[in-house]
C-alpha cells in the first residue's frame, strides 16, 4: 500500500486539488495516501456534493487470494504474486494505522455475482461466497466510511463470468 500511495502521490502532484477514485488495491493506496502523506488530496474537502476518496471492489479486510495462495500461482506463472497487504492478516493490521477521521472521508461501492453463481469458478474455491471473483464481500466492508451501493451480477473485472464492476453506467454516473 504505502508504494502504491507513493506513485498515486507523484501522479497528483500535476494537480492543485484531487479526488481520486480507486479500484480494487487502488482505495486501499489512496486511503494510505490520504493517511500517511501530504498530498494535492488534502486541498480537496468532503462535502455532499464532493467526495474526496470513492472505491469500488476494494479488499479493506484482504482477499482470500493473496498471500500463501498467490505465491503458489506465481510458481506456476498465474497471478503476481503474494502481497502482504491484501492478505486478511496483513489488511487487518494496515487498517489499525488508519484513523477514524481519514475513514470518514472514503465512499465505497462493493459488487457480486448473481446470487447461486460465480465470477471465477478456481477463484471461488478460496474465497468466502459471496465475492466478486476477487473482492469477499465479508472482507469489503471498511468501518466508519460510507457504503454507497452493493451490485450483484458483476464482478471484479474483465474475462470473469460478468460485466466488471467498473462498468456499470449507473454508479459510475453517481460517482
Amino acid at each position: 500500500n504505502d508504494e502504491f500511495a507513493l506513485l498515486i502521490q507523484q501522479l497528483a502532484a500535476n494537480y492543485e486539488s484531487v479526488s481520486i477514485v480507486g479500484h480494487s488495491q487502488g482505495g486501499m493506496a489512496s486511503l494510505h495516501l490520504l493517511e500517511n502523506y501530504w498530498s494535492h488530496l488534502d486541498n480537496a474537502k468532503s462535502t455532499n456534493d464532493y467526495r474526496v476518496l470513492q472505491s469500488v471492489g476494494t479488499p479493506y479486510r484482504g482477499s482470500g487470494l493473496a498471500g500463501t495462495l498467490a505465491s503458489i500461482g506465481s510458481v506456476f506463472g498465474v497471478g503476481c504474486g503474494a502481497n502482504t497487504d491484501l492478505t486478511h492478516d496483513g489488511a487487518e493490521r494496515w487498517l489499525a494505522t488508519i484513523s477514524a477521521e481519514s475513514k470518514k472521508n472514503v465512499y465505497y461501492y462493493t459488487s457480486q455475482y448473481k446470487p447461486y453463481s460465480y465470477c471465477n469458478l478456481a477463484a471461488n474455491a478460496v474465497l468466502a461466497w459471496p465475492n466478486d471473483g476477487t473482492t469477499e464481500l465479508d472482507y469489503a466492508n471498511l468501518d466508519g466510511a460510507n457504503k454507497q451501493s452493493h451490485l450483484q451480477g458483476y464482478c471484479h473485472t474483465a474475462d470473469m463470468k460478468y460485466p466488471p464492476q467498473c462498468q456499470n453506467h449507473d454508479q459510475n454516473q453517481e460517482i
